[in-house]
């Protein structure tokens, strides 16, 4: 009972004016501070129009301590580490490195994040006024193209998923300098994909998703990504600033700005326009949780498109009601081909070796089609330099090299299978493989069953 008085007692008055009035001294007392350290900054940007906004040197309005997130959902083994380089010769810096994998259950790549800690704490520089996001890094990893940067500000309802984000690359270092990369705020965008960080909606085409001045005024977190490519990464960051685009400085264009020096297309001929399991019907915007243009079909983006190089058509599509996939076909049936559906070759050749129900079993249990090696047809079929992802012969990415406990797995989207034979596609023209099958029914092989009867008589005949 007297544990139970004491539970009930209420804190005194004057102990919770205490915290409080001590509480509100330090918020006005490190507020005055960066409104002082801000007004020094207005003063000198006329030099540089930058704004820092982190920095590792212990300026209390530019230092923050760092939280880690390293794929925490749905099996994600994604990892990654950071450490904070203080050299009393040089300037302190934040390195971080890891390793992007796919997560099992997605086929897809996952992520890490980095972010400053203490959310509803943090102060940041008042960049209002900015065009650019401005990054001092580095990387020993250059070719890697998951990179992402974020931040959310005091009107931003749910940080982690409703942030302001951007793609940005950094180029190569020829003798370890340091790299400025500069991301226009007009970028960046507050509707995302969850899956690969990519934009839903961009800035350009719908300012709602846009950030505001009051939102650069009161930034609250900044985030760096790692996403949406399978790969080892590596970031060094000297610091992040505000600014313009300053005609002195090295600026690097952020990745939006780059010219594109890949090919927009796998496909250069064109997919054919009646893909088999009713494929040609589906558009990329109905079936993927990605954006994509209008036009786009599943076919494009799966096969086709280098933007989507690692993810894949929904598990399970096959076995949708309106994708027709071996439908119809069991025990008795005979082997099934699969064709490119751009060039129309032959690909797989399934099942071979093993049941029709242990083909359609391994398919059901991994989600997507499944062959073996005793099932791809050699020269047609090509593992890529990576490893993991499938072309053809033709260029079409057919989908990814999964091995497993069994051996070679070759684990093929339904749309990029989906093609018909070259003489099935032909139109207005008779092909040589019809014209040999007629020959063959018209005259080989009537002449073949007459010299096989006299052959027959003759040896009954001497019997």
């Amino acid at each position: 009972m007297h544990c139970q008085k004491i539970l009930r007692k209420p804190p005194k008055k004057h102990s919770m004016r205490v915290v409080c009035y001590f509480s509100l001294c330090c918020a006005l007392l490190h507020s005055s501070f960066c409104s002082a350290h801000q007004v020094r900054l207005s003063q000198e940007s006329s030099k540089n129009d930058m704004i820092p906004l982190i920095t590792f040197d212990k300026l209390r309005c530019t230092t923050f301590s760092f939280d880690l997130v390293n794929d925490p959902v749905m099996g994600g083994e994604s990892a990654s580490e950071f450490s904070i380089h203080a050299n009393p010769n040089e300037d302190s810096f934040l390195r971080w490195n890891g390793t992007i994998v796919d997560v099992p259950s997605l086929r897809a790549p996952g992520f890490c994040s980095i972010k400053t800690d203490h959310y509803f704490r943090s102060r940041f520089n008042d960049a209002s006024g900015s065009t650019h996001l401005k990054l001092l890094v580095k990387s020993t990893t250059p070719e890697y193209r998951g990179f992402k940067v974020s931040f959310s500000s005091i009107f931003t309802v749910l940080p982690t998923f409703w942030s302001f984000k951007a793609d940005f690359n950094v180029p190569p270092s020829v003798s370890g300098e340091w790299q400025w990369v500069d991301i226009p705020f007009s970028n960046f965008s507050n509707n995302w994909s969850a899956y690969t960080g990519e934009p839903l909606t961009r800035c350009a085409d719908d300012p709602k998703v846009c950030p505001k001045e009051r939102d650069l005024k009161h930034i609250k977190r900044v985030t760096l990504w790692a996403e949406g490519s399978s790969a080892p990464f590596s970031l060094d960051v000297l610091g992040i600033y505000s600014g313009g685009a300053e005609a002195d400085l090295p600026i690097v264009s952020s990745i939006d700005e780059e010219p594109a020096e890949s090919k927009s297309s796998w496909c250069e001929n064109g997919l054919q326009t009646d893909l088999r399991f009713n494929v040609s019907k589906f558009m990329a915007n109905d079936v993927l949780p990605f954006y994509f243009p209008e036009d786009e079909s599943l076919a494009e983006a799966v096969c086709c498109d280098p933007d989507y190089t690692g993810y894949a058509e929904p598990r399970g599509f096959f076995a949708r009601d309106d994708v027709s996939f071996l439908r119809g076909l069991n025990e008795s049936s005979p082997p099934t081909t699969f064709y490119d559906p751009v060039c129309g070759i032959p690909l797989f050749v399934a099942p071979q070796g093993r049941t029709f129900e242990e083909f359609y079993a391994d398919t059901v249990e991994h989600g997507w089609p499944s062959f073996r090696k005793h099932e791809v047809l050699e020269g047609n079929v090509f593992i890529s330099d990576d490893g993991r992802n499938v072309k053809s012969k033709c260029g079409t990415r057919l989908g990814t090299y999964e091995p497993d406990e069994l051996g070679h797995r070759y684990c093929m989207d339904v749309a990029c299978i989906s093609g018909n034979p070259v003489q099935d596609n032909t139109r207005g023209t008779v092909s040589h493989w019809k014209i040999m099958k007629i020959l063959h029914f018209t005259i080989f092989r009537p002449i073949s069953d007459s010299v096989n009867n006299l052959l027959q008589r003759n040896l009954y005949q001497r019997g």
